[in-house]
């Protein structure tokens, strides 16, 4: 029987054959993933924002609008209810 670790203790027994580097972000307990939360609002692109004026027949547009529209598209956006939705009863 060929031994693959240099110990002497049997294979299981307290030794790793995986390496004895220190334990960095990599070696600890499996935890959940969280989602950082950030402000989502600029998502909204100047892309995006110019596209839907061009809808609106909009030619120009000033360079200060951007950020009034998204604040004027999050205050709505506020106004619509999540939590209110029914469900049918099974």
């Amino acid at each position: 029987m060929a031994r693959l670790s240099g110990s002497t203790q049997p294979a299981g027994l307290g030794k790793t054959t995986t390496g004895l580097g220190g334990k960095g972000l990599g070696k600890s307990t499996a935890k959940r993933h969280r989602k950082i939360l950030r402000d989502n609002i600029n998502g909204i692109t100047k892309g995006s924002i110019r596209r839907l004026a061009r809808r609106g027949g909009v030619k120009r547009i000033s360079a200060t609008i951007y950020d009034e529209v998204r604040a004027a598209l999050k205050d709505r956006l506020k106004l619509v209810p999540t939590h209110d939705t029914q469900h049918p009863n099974d």
